[in-house]
């Protein structure tokens, strides 16, 4: 059973040039503090992360990509490098969720729908405990149109919250490359 407050809620929305997708914690006051930048290749098909200017550990990173993802057009797995670690999320099932195992994190995790209708997602980990969700709408049906995540673990380790929003983008991401690749399907028929 899921709790009703998240303990973080970050934001997630395009630069002001569309040129990268920014995630974003908001401060009590609500302004916005960028935590990671992402930039994708203009087929899709690769995506880089970076911590953003001013994340405590960006000096650490030395403005290098803290994650690389790899999509494939005929395969549900995507290939990930989070901090120098390779690892995969597939798909058990054709109707499933996302599975992974990270170093350090006990037992698999998955990315998979948090309801049947919806078009939102929950990170639950081996006994099903929700972790985080992903939502296009954080405000819900009728709420406000940015998109984001609510984490529900305190996740203060940074390298868990990394974990959640890298494997969080590379869910949400394979599922808009999914739904386009139905509607262009549809488009045929």
């Amino acid at each position: 059973m899921m709790q009703d407050t998240p303990f973080q809620t970050l934001v997630v929305s395009k630069s002001s040039n569309d040129s990268a997708v920014a995630v974003s914690r908001r401060t009590t006051d609500g302004l916005p503090v960028s935590l990671y930048v992402v930039h994708q290749s203009s087929f899709d098909t690769k995506m880089e992360i970076r911590y953003a200017d001013g994340h405590v550990q960006q000096q650490q990173a030395d403005r290098e990509p803290i994650a690389l993802l790899r999509f494939h057009f005929f395969s549900s797995s995507i290939d990930l490098t989070l901090h120098g670690v390779d690892f995969k999320m597939k798909r058990k099932n054709p109707l499933g969720g996302h599975c992974f195992r990270y170093p350090g994190l006990n037992g698999q995790m998955e990315w998979k729908r948090s309801s049947l209708l919806g078009s939102g997602m929950k990170l639950v980990d081996d006994r099903g405990r929700a972790i985080a969700v992903y939502k296009k709408k954080l405000g819900g049906f009728l709420g406000g149109g940015e998109s984001g995540f609510h984490i529900y673990d305190s996740a203060e380790d940074g390298s868990f919250m990394d974990v959640i929003v890298v494997t969080g983008l590379a869910a949400a991401e394979y599922k808009r490359q999914s739904d386009e690749g139905w509607e262009w399907l549809e488009d045929l028929l």
